[in-house]
């Protein structure tokens, strides 16, 4: 099957076995930022017009799941 653990997870997902917010953070800070950034060029998520509209008040608070373990 192709995808299986991808399309199991999103299965878990729907079914309310993980929260969406928490994946989220689970797979950004399993990544290297290099796929991060990778990942956000081949989106088109940021670029010089996007990250000029933010300001301080648009940032949110980071946080460190490996302090956690």
């Amino acid at each position: 099957m192709a995808r299986e653990y991808t399309n199991k997870i999103l299965e878990m997902v729907e079914e309310g076995f993980f929260d969406k917010d928490q994946l989220i953070l689970e797979l950004l800070n399993w990544m290297t930022e290099a796929e991060v950034r990778q990942l956000t060029d081949t989106m088109g998520w940021l670029n010089e017009e996007v990250e000029e509209d933010f300001d301080d008040s648009d940032r949110f608070e980071t946080c460190s799941y490996a302090e956690d373990f």
